[in-house]
């Protein structure tokens, strides 16, 4: 309070964008959670493994932390492929620091 007045006197808008930020993750769990099923669903045809371009969509995308794309899917009892995984992170950093440096 004393240290920090502004957060007393900006309490009712600190309040409004922590529910805008809970609302948005809620939206992108929610279309996060249905690309997951669909995906699922052709991995049954399919018989392959959870593609990590579908994972690696999800963080750059929707922001999902990619250790709540690993938990969701073993609960399923499902790995993505790690090592494709780290390659497109590795291809992301090298674009985004050629990007930056240009």
């Amino acid at each position: 309070g004393d240290v920090y007045p502004d957060l007393a006197r900006e309490a009712d808008r600190i309040i409004d964008v922590i529910n805008e930020n809970e609302a948005h993750f809620l939206s992108s769990l929610q279309q996060g959670s249905r690309l997951i099923q669909r995906t699922f669903r052709r991995m049954e045809i399919t018989g392959s493994p959870f593609p990590a371009s579908v994972a690696w969509s999800l963080h750059r995308d929707l922001g999902f932390p990619l250790d709540l794309v690993n938990l969701m899917l073993e609960e399923r009892g499902v790995q993505v492929d790690h090592q494709e995984l780290d390659r497109l992170i590795s291809k992301n950093q090298k674009v985004a620091l050629r990007f930056f440096f240009d």
